[in-house]
């Protein structure tokens, strides 16, 4: 599979014990130079319009990653930005496979969480960007921030539920663009990120309590900063206070931090409620299962 083809023969050792012997198929290392060459091409077309052909793209690199022939780590983002886009009610989808799009592009990543445990998480991020693009080229002209769907989430999340450290890292990630540079990011996928964070399937409190443990980390080193910022450049005491464009721009800048950090804090606000989590419960990391979105007691 990885171009060494085994061959069992009916030769024997001079000793009359059987033995396997190893051939280089040319054909099949020529078909791996190939898949090699134009994986960026396949992996661009996991996004297509056309069902049939995502299916053949994920099918195909699928293929590609089971047999060894290429990296995975570069196929992760496009993976993931399927597994969030797949739409699983194409008859198209239905008709080329008893499996949906989703399912099988799940599979895959399944297979790669599996071998390479940190190759996920590595794409995880650019993959929900690759998807929140496409969703709201899909959505262009109607309402903003609509980003993939949360029960594709849910999904995909399910991949990370089987060591509370996957799950850790996978909730830590997807507040990470809080902490780089939330200025520079788009509102309405942050706003995107916090619902998701909000309305996966926890299944016990330490989940939300990891969130807010982060969101407490994020806000406190964020907010300060940008109280601190106003607190110099607004002084109590000046009541006209002229500013240049530079300064403009960082105080829309602060405008816009402040902004992501009251989406952290209403995520915050939610979790605490659906949850029934208070502080001696977060500052004890309570691990209790939920059941119908509240922990049992």
């Amino acid at each position: 599979s990885s171009g060494i083809n085994a061959e069992y023969g009916e030769q024997t050792k001079t000793d009359g014990a059987p033995f396997v012997s190893l051939e280089i198929s040319n054909e099949t290392e020529q078909v791996g130079e190939v898949m090699k060459e134009f994986l960026p091409s396949i992996l661009n077309l996991l996004l297509d319009a056309d069902d049939r052909v995502r299916l053949g793209a994920v099918n195909a690199a699928n293929l590609a990653i089971k047999h060894r022939i290429v990296n995975p780590l570069p196929c992760v983002p496009g993976l993931v930005g399927l597994s969030l886009c797949a739409n699983d009610t194409s008859q198209s989808s239905i008709l080329s496979n008893p499996n949906s799009i989703q399912e099988t592009t799940l599979q895959v990543l399944s297979y790669i969480d599996e071998k390479h445990p940190s190759f996920l998480m590595s794409g995880l991020l650019q993959g929900i960007k690759i998807a929140y693009s496409q969703t709201e080229k899909e959505n262009s002209g109607k309402a903003k921030g609509v980003g993939p769907n949360i029960f594709s989430m849910s999904k995909l999340y399910g991949l990370a539920k089987h060591s509370s450290g996957s799950r850790r890292n996978f909730l830590s990630l997807l507040l990470k663009p809080f902490e780089q540079r939330p200025e520079l990011q788009d509102e309405w996928y942050l706003l995107y990120m916090v619902k998701a964070a909000g309305h996966l399937p926890y299944t016990s409190s330490e989940e939300p309590i990891s969130l807010v443990h982060t969101i407490d980390r994020i806000v406190s080193v964020s907010a300060s900063s940008v109280l601190e910022f106003l607190k110099i450049r607004f002084p109590k005491e000046s009541k006209n206070v002229e500013i240049t464009d530079v300064e403009k721009d960082n105080v829309i800048n602060a405008g816009k931090i402040a902004l992501a950090m009251v989406m952290l804090l209403e995520l915050k606000r939610h979790l605490n409620r659906v949850y029934s989590l208070n502080s001696k419960r977060i500052q004890s990391g309570d691990s209790r299962v939920v059941q119908n979105g509240a922990s049992s007691e």
